[in-house]
């Protein structure tokens, strides 16, 4: 688990200093995507829910869900 965490946090230290372009990145935990300007939430390969980890935590019941499933706080969507 340490080296898992090393990891994404070396990913996290890079990409801010990138400064234009657009990055995609794919991924299971909502930890290493929450400060993304955009985030496409995908059930069963489909697009289930577009927007900001706000937005989303505010209008998708599935990221909400997913959300849980990691212990990330929910309380900024009340």
């Amino acid at each position: 688990p340490v080296q898992i965490y090393i990891t994404a946090y070396k990913l996290k230290m890079a990409l801010e200093e990138i400064n234009e372009g657009i990055i995609l990145i794919s991924s299971q935990r909502v930890s290493n995507i929450m400060d993304c300007d955009t985030i496409l939430v995908l059930d069963g390969g489909r697009l289930a829910a577009i927007g900001t980890h706000s937005e989303l935590l505010k209008n998708s019941e599935l990221y909400r869900k997913i959300c849980r499933s990691q212990k990330i706080s929910i309380d900024e969507a009340a």
